[in-house]
């Protein structure tokens, strides 16, 4: 149970945070921004929902954060 749950959302919190990049990569800030909320939702700690915020906010303005 607790194994699974920890590394399945690990795992969710990289490939929402892949899928971010890459559609931020690719100008598509809209979707960029949504698998950001996701990441954030999972993020192990709050160093990486720090990091989260300051790239959800480059987003929001338009900038790619690669």
């Amino acid at each position: 149970g607790a194994v699974f749950y920890h590394v399945f959302y690990h795992t969710m919190f990289g490939v929402n945070n892949g899928l971010m990049s890459g559609y931020s990569a690719k100008g598509d800030f809209k979707n960029a921004i949504k698998f950001a909320e996701k990441a954030m939702a999972q993020a192990p700690n709050d160093a990486a929902k720090k990091i989260l915020e300051g790239q959800i906010a480059k987003l929001k303005e338009g900038k790619d954060i690669n």
